[in-house]
C-alpha cells in the first residue's frame, strides 16, 4: 500500500504545527513529536458508552482501554529510549529483535541508517525516507486519545450494511464528500467485537480504529493488505507485535512485508506459530542480525 502524507488540512485539524504543541526534545536531534499527554484518572467514564443492551460493556471496555494504553506506551517507551541514545551518540539499547522485524520490514523503517533515528517526525515529500520520530508521532497521536477519555464507544447491534459478520468495529472519519471531519470522536462496535474468542485481541481493533481516528484513514484501506505506516492495521500490529501479544487470526495476513529497506531476511520473514496460534514474533528468536545503524 502506498503511503500517503498528510494534508495540511490534517495537521492542522490535529494541532500540530510546530508553533503551536509542545515537544520533547533530546540533544543532537531536531525532535518534532508530541508529548505524551496524562492519562484521565478516573480511566474510561460510564456516559462514554452507548451500549443499551449489552450490561457487560463497561467493564470489558474499561479493561480494554487501559490495556490499549499500556500496550501503546509500551511501545512508545521503547522506541523513543532508542532514539534517545542514538541522538546522543550512545549505543542503543532496544528495541526488541521483533520491534526491529516489524520497523524494517512491515512498516518500511530503514533502522540500519542512522539518520532514520535522528530526523524529524515529518517529511515534505514522499519519497524521503521514514524516520523513528515520524513512527513515535503516529502512536502518540491515537495514545493521547484514547488516553482522554474523549471517545465515544457506540455498540451497533443491527447494521448488516456496517457490520458484517466479519466486522469487529468502524468509524466514520469523513462525510459524504471525503472531507475529514473535525471531531472523529465516536468508535463504532459490532456484535463480533463482543464474541469471547475476540476477547483477547480486542486492543488491537480499539488501536487500529484510533489510527482510522487520528490520521483519516479511509476504511477502504481495510480491504487490501497494508504495509507502512499508513495502514491503521499495520500499525496496529506492530503494538501488538511489540508487546509480545498474539495477532488476531483474522487480520494477521492485513499487514504484509515491503522490500523498501531491502530483501526481507528469512529470519524476520514467518509469524512464529504455536499450536496452531498466531504471535507477533519471528521464526526463530534469538538468531536475528546484530542491529548497529
Amino acid at each position: 500500500m502506498p503511503y500517503e502524507l498528510e494534508s495540511d488540512l490534517e495537521r492542522e485539524l490535529q494541532g500540530e504545527w510546530e508553533e503551536e504543541a509542545e515537544w520533547e526534545r533530546s540533544p543532537g536531534c531536531v525532535q518534532d513529536i508530541p508529548k505524551l499527554d496524562p492519562i484521565k484518572p478516573k480511566g474510561l467514564t460510564l456516559g462514554r458508552i452507548q451500549c443499551p443492551t449489552r450490561n457487560t460493556a463497561f467493564p470489558i471496555l474499561s479493561r480494554v482501554v487501559a490495556s490499549a494504553v499500556k500496550m501503546l506506551d509500551t511501545t512508545i517507551g521503547e522506541l523513543t529510549r532508542a532514539r534517545d541514545a542514538a541522538c546522543r551518540g550512545e549505543f542503543m539499547v532496544g528495541p526488541t529483535d521483533v520491534a526491529r522485524c516489524w520497523l524494517k520490514y512491515r512498516l518500511g523503517v530503514c533502522i540500519d541508517d542512522t539518520s532514520t533515528w535522528t530526523k524529524s517526525a515529518f517529511r515534505k515529500v514522499e519519497s524521503e525516507p521514514i524516520s523513528v520520530a515520524e513512527v513515535i508521532r503516529r502512536l502518540v497521536r491515537p495514545r493521547n486519545l484514547i488516553a482522554s477519555n474523549w471517545i465515544t464507544y457506540v455498540c451497533v447491534e443491527n447494521d448488516p450494511r456496517r457490520c458484517s459478520p466479519t466486522t469487529n468495529a468502524f468509524v466514520v472519519v469523513r462525510d459524504d464528500a471525503g472531507v475529514p471531519l473535525r471531531t472523529p470522536d465516536r468508535i463504532h462496535l459490532c456484535p463480533p467485537f463482543w464474541s469471547d474468542r475476540h476477547a483477547e485481541y480486542r486492543e488491537q481493533t480499539i488501536i487500529h480504529e484510533l489510527v482510522h481516528m487520528t490520521h483519516y484513514a479511509g476504511q477502504g484501506e481495510d480491504r487490501r493488505v497494508g504495509v507502512s505506516i499508513g495502514s491503521p492495521e499495520c500499525l496496529a500490529q506492530f503494538v501488538v507485535a511489540s508487546n509480545g501479544k498474539r495477532l488476531d487470526p483474522g487480520q494477521s495476513t492485513r499487514c504484509g512485508f515491503t522490500r523498501q529497506c531491502g530483501l526481507v531476511s528469512k529470519e524476520c520473514r514467518g509469524l512464529m506459530r504455536t499450536g496452531g496460534t498466531v504471535h507477533g514474533g519471528t521464526k526463530t528468536p534469538g538468531t536475528l542480525p546484530d542491529w548497529k545503524p
